[in-house]
């Protein structure tokens, strides 16, 4: 438990990460940067220069920007540029230009364009695009199965890039090189063939590279379970989010959801906003979307977490309250002031409004003990959290696709089920060592046996 300015209480522990990256490229390293000092700047065109299967956000003074992927100082791959809220696109881009399938929203008619662009100009429609029996086969695959198709593809040396489970031109190459290589070069265009193809694929199992033998001459130092938390997933790919005090420190964090113990990897931390970002390999049951809209006061909200851990109870717990203030303790613009009861082990959790839209993260309370000494009162219902822009920056940072927000009011059953399915319960692991460095410093650990 760490404490506001020396005089809050943050809510308690735990977070997750997973053993598999989720983004294919890396981040650019000095991404962002202010592309209208571009012609001006040497620093700026030798960082843009640099930039390569990476990705990187640029933005304008004039307030658009693009963030997408790289390649040897050009937009090329996945990315979205942004003028203004009705004209954007998104899609493919190849040397700066918009190339391949993309989407365009604009002022002028047709309000949106959807297919195939090349060079920069729009050439052909969706609804005219041909789908090809191998992107078609492909694609009906399990998410497991497509990545099990290229790391068999990987091991064979017909296919060299991340193993994501997405189609694209190298996932498309190399199953045609296989194919004219093992198959006598069957006619692709036909379902029959392609079907042939793809399981013949799935039925090679790689062979593991052999790890060498380590003598084990020590036994690990054993862990406990000395704190717990909330947290909640962001991404299809398992992210999740929550407080950074909850994971700081932990030799390892253990995410609980749906009756099973998942193990989780950090990805990043964001120490000054109190935010980490972990990662599972399993796919979530549901997965919670940013807010669009800046919370304002009086706004209703609810949040989810697992107060007092599991030895009160393991399941989820629910408060409900509005927006005190769109301000935290000492005039901290990155957090909001709310009314709803937080308690120990509610760090982390969701705070979503009646779309079921993540407006901020819970985060800490004021502490009841030192407001009644130094002041003679007892606070009640001051608690906070931390805003979902700091939440969005951390994710975009670190390359995290988000789901669109909700934009209908669910029921409070349907609700109900989204955040149960949506929040993990936390441990936080560490080693006796670990435990009696960090006895000095305000931290209660209550589940130590």
């Amino acid at each position: 438990m760490r404490y506001l300015n020396a005089k809050l209480i943050l809510i308690s522990v735990i977070l997750m990460l997973s053993t598999t990256a989720s983004f294919a490229l890396p981040r650019c390293e000095g991404s962002p940067i202010d592309f209208s000092k571009y012609k001006a700047s040497a620093t700026v065109v030798s960082i843009l220069k640099s930039w390569n299967r990476c990705i990187g956000k640029v933005t304008h003074s004039s307030g658009s920007y693009y963030y997408g992927a790289f390649k040897s100082g050009e937009w090329s791959g996945q990315g979205t540029y942004w003028v203004r809220s009705n004209q954007f696109y998104k899609g493919n881009w190849v040397n700066g230009f918009r190339d391949g399938f993309g989407v365009q929203t604009q002022a002028f008619h047709p309000k949106i364009r959807r297919g195939i662009w090349k060079q920069n100009k729009f050439v052909k429609t969706q609804a005219t695009i041909q789908i090809s029996p191998l992107r078609a086969n492909f694609t009906k695959l399990s998410k497991e199965q497509r990545k099990q198709v290229q790391l068999v593809l990987l091991n064979l040396g017909f296919y060299k890039f991340s193993i994501d489970g997405l189609y694209g031109k190298g996932t498309a190459a190399a199953l045609t090189a296989y194919n004219k290589q093992n198959l006598t070069g069957a006619d692709l265009s036909k379902s029959a063939n392609v079907s042939k193809l793809i399981s013949t694929v799935l039925s090679l199992t790689p062979t593991p590279t052999p790890k060498p033998k380590v003598l084990q001459t020590d036994k690990p130092e054993k862990t406990f379970k000395v704190a717990s938390g909330t947290g909640f997933y962001v991404s299809d790919d398992g992210h999740i989010i929550t407080n950074h005090h909850v994971i700081d420190g932990c030799k390892d964090m253990k995410a609980h959801s749906m009756g099973r113990v998942l193990t989780t990897r950090q990805i990043a931390a964001d120490v000054r906003n109190d935010l980490a970002l972990l990662k599972i390999a399993e796919d979530p049951a549901h997965v919670f979307a940013l807010s669009n809209t800046s919370p304002f006061p009086l706004q209703e909200i609810i949040v989810a977490g697992f107060p007092f851990g599991d030895k009160y109870s393991s399941s989820l717990k629910f408060t409900q309250g509005i927006v005190s203030s769109l301000t935290g303790m000492g005039d901290n613009y990155s957090e909001i002031q709310i009314d709803a009861a937080l308690q120990q082990g509610n760090s982390g959790g969701p705070i979503i409004d009646e779309y079921g839209n993540i407006i901020a993260v819970a985060v800490a309370k004021l502490d009841a003990k030192y407001m009644f000494d130094n002041f003679g009162i007892i606070p009640e219902n001051t608690n906070f959290g931390v805003k979902a822009s700091a939440v969005r920056n951390l994710m975009e940072g670190n390359g995290v696709p988000f789901k669109a927000p909700n934009t209908e009011v669910p029921s409070r059953q349907d609700l109900s089920k989204q955040a149960t399915d949506g929040t993990v319960f936390l441990t936080c692991w560490m080693t006796m060592a670990q435990v009696e460095k960090l006895r000095s410093k305000k931290v209660m650990f209550e589940d130590l046996e």
